[in-house]
This record gives structure tokens, sequence and C-alpha cells, in this order.
């Protein structure tokens, strides 16, 4: 069984759970959960450890097995709220970590509803960042390129896209960025310049 499999029969006992919380700990206090559930699969041989709160790292959680090196990112949105636009990660870091094959991003996404001081876990979505459709990801102006969810509540997923494809489309994505980058502070420096002599 793969990690995506073994992740996904950890979490799939929280779907329609109900958790006691306060609306400013929801995050955390969803991801100390899941954190917990996978914590377990460190008794079948794989290693497991919580980053949780190290804002240094994209992860939340790490798994190493005898090959290969998972990095796991937990989402969560509640419900309710229409639009939600998550950060992802850098490009650059994207890039750098998955031009590695042994190298894995995955990502859990929670869905819950939050009612007098209680969540209640709807889905859960494990997929490794591969299955993220083009169509519902951007890069956004933020260090050297910020890969963004365009809206979490209408996230798809497609599972037939191969690591080289992805990372191709990321290649053109990531060209296309920085050339209407150059654009714009080729613009603003010209506005710039003039705005003197004017």
């Amino acid at each position: 069984m793969d990690v995506i499999e073994l992740i996904k029969l950890k979490l799939d006992p929280l779907l329609k759970n109900t958790y006691q919380t306060y609306e400013n700990q929801i995050d955390s206090n969803i991801k100390d959960i899941i954190n917990t559930n996978l914590l377990e699969l460190n008794d079948i041989g794989l290693l497991v450890s919580g980053k949780i709160g190290n804002r240094r790292t994209f992860e939340d959680i790490e798994i190493k097995d005898d090959l290969n090196l998972y990095k796991i990112d937990i989402n969560t949105h509640n419900i309710d709220k229409v639009i939600s636009l998550p950060s992802l990660m850098s490009i650059k870091r994207a890039k750098d970590f998955l031009t590695n094959y042994n190298n894995f991003i995955i990502y859990i996404f929670i869905d819950y509803k939050y009612i007098d001081n209680k969540i209640n876990i709807i889905n859960i979505h494990v997929q490794n960042i591969e299955s993220l459709d083009w169509s519902y990801l951007s890069i956004q102006n933020l260090g050297k390129g910020q890969l963004q969810l365009k809206n979490i509540s209408e996230l798809t997923f497609n599972n037939n896209v191969t690591r080289r494809e992805w990372l191709n489309i990321l290649k053109n994505k990531g060209s296309e960025y920085y050339n209407n980058l150059l654009l714009k502070i080729t613009e603003y420096k010209t506005i710039w310049d003039d705005d003197f002599y004017n």
C-alpha cells in the first residue's frame, strides 16, 4: 500500500466526527488531530515527524521510508465560506524539491463546518501536488513567485498527470510569470523616470 493510501486509511475515521474548539484555534487543532493519527504510521516502519508550528518549512508533517521523502501540507477549509485562496509554496521550492524523483509533496485538504464552538470534518482529500489541476492554480507576486489555489471551494484533481508533465507546466507558467513581471517592472520604471521630467 502506498503512502497516500496509508494516510487515507488513518484519516478516514475522522470523517463526520465532531471536535470541541474555539474559532481562533480551528486550524491548529485540526492539524494536531491529523498529526496524532499519522504518527501511528511509525508503528509499521515509516518514520513520521510532525513539524507543526515550524514556519521555516512548508510542510506540517514529514514521512520517510527506505527510499522516499514525503512532505505533507495540511490545508483546512470552512465550507460555509465561499472563497478561500490558500498559498501553497514558492515555485522555486517546488522545482528544487520535485526534480528529485524520490521526493513527494502531498496535500491534505480538510473541509469542515464550524457551529457552536464545534468542528465537524466533512471531507478529506489526500493528493500529490501533481494531481492539482493547473486550471485551479496561479502564481502570485510574492518573493520569487508563490503557488496559490484560485479557490479551494472549486478544487478538482487530475491523477493522470505525470511528475515530468506537471514540472513542464510549472516551468512554462514560471517563465510566463517572470516575463510578465519584467514587463511590469519596465513599465513602472518608465513611469517613475518620466514623472521626474514632467
